[in-house]
This record gives C-alpha cells, sequence and structure tokens, in this order.
C-alpha cells in the first residue's frame, strides 16, 4: 500500500518557506555574533569600561532571545499547529514578542553608533543628533 501525501489546500511555499530561510539566515548570523562576542572579551575588551562590556552582554542576551522566538514561532506554526489552517492567520505569541525585541535591538545598536560617532569627532553633535533623529523616526514608524 503506498502512502501518498495529501495536497496543500493553500500554497504555503511563500508563507513558510520564506520563514524557514529567514531563521537559517538568522541563525547563522547568530553564529557570527557568537564569534564577535569571542572575539571582543578575549582580545579587545582590556580598555574598555565595565558598562560597555555589560551593554555588549546584554545586546548578545537580547539576541539569543530573538532567535529563541523566531524559533518558537516557526515550531509552532509548522509542528504544534501542523494541518491547522485556521492557525496560519493567528500569530503565535513569540513571534509578537519577537517584533518587539527585534525593533528594541535595533535601536539600541544604532543609538550605541551614534554614541560613537559622538566620542570618535570629538564631542560634535551635529551627525550623531542626525542619527538619533533617524532612529527615533524609524522606530516610530515600526511601532
Amino acid at each position: 500500500m503506498a502512502i501518498v501525501a495529501r495536497a496543500s489546500l493553500i500554497p504555503l511555499d511563500n508563507f513558510l518557506g520564506t520563514w524557514l530561510i529567514g531563521l537559517i539566515l538568522s541563525s547563522v548570523l547568530f553564529g557570527v555574533t557568537c564569534l564577535q562576542i569571542f572575539l571582543y572579551f578575549t582580545k579587545y575588551c582590556s580598555r574598555d569600561r565595565g558598562i560597555l562590556k555589560i551593554f555588549v552582554l546584554f545586546l548578545f542576551a537580547l539576541d539569543a532571545f530573538h532567535l529563541a522566538l523566531v524559533s518558537h514561532s516557526l515550531y509552532s506554526v509548522v509542528v504544534t499547529n501542523f494541518g491547522d489552517y485556521v492557525q496560519l492567520g493567528i500569530a503565535p505569541w513569540s513571534l509578537l514578542i519577537q517584533t518587539v525585541v527585534g525593533i528594541l535591538l535595533g535601536t539600541l545598536v544604532q543609538f550605541f553608533y551614534g554614541w560613537r560617532i559622538y566620542v570618535i569627532s570629538k564631542k560634535s553633535v551635529i551627525l550623531p543628533a542626525m542619527i538619533v533623529s533617524a532612529v527615533l523616526v524609524s522606530t516610530m514608524i515600526q511601532r
């Protein structure tokens, strides 16, 4: 007796496929982040203040949490609710939280970038103010 797979009621390639590709790429980039964290703490952090080290660890933890939320959201759609087409229209709780975490992570990194420009430019406020303004506008639009 041959087992025949039933056809999907709606095409899921574009929906779940892009989600899976995004998760794979996020995992690869998280690996790059792990390498950067390792190199930072083994070679480059000796002259940095403690607050910067804590900030780097906080961003790393937030990035790991973000990846866990994306993984959970895909798992809940693909495995937990397999075949339940009604659930495809309902965003899992982890997807909603990961959006907020992603916005927070991006905003913190861009604010840090503005601060570094401020320090490197010998306390010139023009370019950092433009960066911070762009970050605030972008964050407000993403909400």
